[in-house]
């Protein structure tokens, strides 16, 4: 089907014939002064800029579904000329025709323009507006109550779908939030047992896959009971914080560095051997030694015991590690405490 405007029209606008496929094949009218060469053959979407690129075949798509849409924004590109383009669009036999200007009162008064068109063809517009968008009336008061009432559903519609999204994308934030918390201590904000062992048993499981060594330290703070008898559990929380900053201070990106529970702590050490881990943990026992916490009651001093265990064997489980560690860990409280022991020594 072919429709053109009186060239003498001073509708601002667009008015383009396009096949199924979104391919302009006529230009009904153009006021926005845009040569009709570089439109023809040219698809609709390729008109639109790159950032709306994919709602404009989202446009076309749902055109060709519902044979009629209205109340879509496009950043059009014509010539050398950006416009923010209001659109609506309306299936006519196997054809679409779009329509596009730049508020959407504009849209209205071009399509108004394309039902006078005087030829054979208006009454067969008129009729496809009517039985399939109920968009036109043959009464003026009734074309515009309907028209109202179809752009503030459309209105309310997007307003609705916008809000939606706005609010899917929070609730995604807040579920990955929730889900980073369950993994997380609250104290330290280092991980708590369970995200330890969730991200823990992915590296023995690398270990063992890559033959790669893995070490494994446990640690824990000397004479806590008398900072939490002496001083209060707030003051006994200050000093797990200390620790756990001087120690995350000490060690490299790729540990995993828990809080194993109370006041003791643990180190997964990725592609380590038993050499490297010794020189680890005794950085972080001279390092802690060192420094001295902050609290209410002034600076407290505080040591830690470590013990180290590797990762041995392809059979060998995290919980197994741990506790060999953790064995090591008890003989170096036993052996006087602020000191590093090695699990087998």
């Amino acid at each position: 089907m072919s429709l053109k405007m009186q060239d003498n029209d001073s509708t601002h606008g667009l008015a383009l014939m396009c096949n199924q496929d979104g391919v302009i094949i006529s230009v009904v009218h153009d006021g926005l002064g845009s040569v009709e060469s570089e439109l023809l053959g040219k698809p609709f979407p390729l008109l639109v800029t790159s950032s709306s690129f994919q709602k404009a075949l989202s446009f076309l798509v749902e055109l060709r579904d519902k044979r009629a849409v209205f109340d879509w924004e496009f950043d059009l590109s014509i010539g050398s000329e950006l416009i923010l383009a209001h659109c609506a669009g309306l299936a006519i036999e196997d054809n679409l025709l779009i329509l596009a200007a730049q508020t959407r009162t504009a849209v209205d008064h071009l399509f108004e323009e394309m039902v006078r068109i005087n030829n054979s063809q208006t009454n067969h517009l008129r009729t496809i507006t009517k039985e399939q968008v109920e968009f036109m009336r043959t009464q003026p008061e009734r074309e515009i109550g309907l028209y109202e009432e179809l752009s503030r559903s459309n209105n309310t519609l997007v307003t609705l779908q916008r809000e939606l999204a706005k609010k899917n994308v929070e609730l995604e934030r807040l579920n990955a939030e929730v889900q980073r918390l369950a993994l997380v201590d609250e104290l330290t904000h280092l991980y708590n047992r369970r995200g330890f062992f969730e991200i823990g048993h992915h590296e023995v499981e690398r270990a063992k896959r890559f033959e790669k060594p893995l070490s494994a330290i446990m640690l824990d703070i000397d004479n806590f009971k008398q900072f939490n008898d002496s001083y209060g559990h707030a003051t006994g929380d200050k000093v797990i914080e200390g620790v756990a900053t001087c120690c995350s201070r000490q060690l490299r990106k790729m540990d995993i560095f828990g809080r194993y529970g109370g006041e003791e702590f643990s180190v997964l050490l990725p592609e380590t051997p038993l050499a490297g881990a010794r020189i680890i943990a005794e950085r972080l026992r001279h390092q802690t030694s060192q420094e001295s916490i902050s609290t209410k009651h002034g600076l407290l001093s505080v040591t830690i015991s470590l013990g180290i265990a590797v990762f041995e064997g392809s059979t060998m489980r995290l919980e197994e590690l741990l506790e060999h560690a953790d064995q090591a860990l008890y003989k170096a409280k036993e052996s006087g405490r602020n000191r590093v022991c090695v699990d087998g020594e």
